[in-house]
């Protein structure tokens, strides 16, 4: 008999405890930089095991979470939209034309057995982590799902010679990570590290240098 509720319970946490790696779109920025701390790609092995043992105290049922970096300050460059170099030796009177719409808001990566659920409603898209995580460090992390801003705009500008203009998309955000694991029945059925990044602003930002 005993044999057969161990079964079951093993086939219970090999259910639950999917094993996923995913990565956010923050991951492909242009430039990404971070002061004060390291993102959750950045960790070392030996790193990423010790913050795991921070988590190791056994539970009956539930979440063991440990925060290593809160509001870590980010800036970043998503993309480079245009860049024009003037090699001529008069000045050039240059026009753009924008349209642009900002919808995400957050991004969550993970590693390990940790899993993610998307889902989709009318106003936003948001991401949470599965087994309930989300619930575990939202006392802690600010959420913010939804962002919708429509712009347009037209400009010019003289680019002199030997200078370059570009224009790209520069935000701010912040970071958190940390690790986690989950619990049933005093058996580790799922472990990894988790990381959430927050956008605080995002705008349009034009550069002329000389080159």
């Amino acid at each position: 008999m005993k044999k057969i509720v161990l079964c079951v319970l093993f086939m219970f946490v090999v259910l639950l405890a999917p094993s996923i790696k995913a990565n956010s779109n923050y991951s492909s920025f242009e430039k990404l930089e971070v002061a004060g701390g390291k993102m959750l790609s950045d960790w070392t092995s030996s790193e990423y095991k010790d913050y795991l043992k921070k988590v190791s105290s056994r539970k009956f049922l539930g979440w063991n979470v440990q925060f290593i970096k809160k509001q870590l300050k980010a800036t970043y460059i998503t993309e480079t939209l245009y860049s024009f170099y003037n090699d001529g030796s008069t000045a050039m009177e240059f026009h753009y034309d924008m349209k642009s719409e900002v919808k995400q808001k957050f991004d969550i990566s993970v590693t390990g057995s940790l899993g993610i659920n998307s889902s989709t409603s009318v106003k936003s898209k948001e991401k949470t982590f599965s087994n309930g995580l989300d619930t575990k460090i939202k006392a802690e992390v600010s959420y913010s799902y939804e962002s919708k801003v429509t712009e347009s705009y037209s400009t010019k500008i003289l680019v002199d010679p030997g200078t370059q203009l570009d224009i790209y998309i520069y935000g701010e955000g912040k970071i958190y990570n940390g690790v986690a694991a989950n619990y049933i029945f005093w058996i580790r059925a799922a472990e990894g590290g988790f990381e959430i990044f927050t956008v605080t602003t995002q705008y349009y930002r034009m550069e002329k240098r000389q080159i």
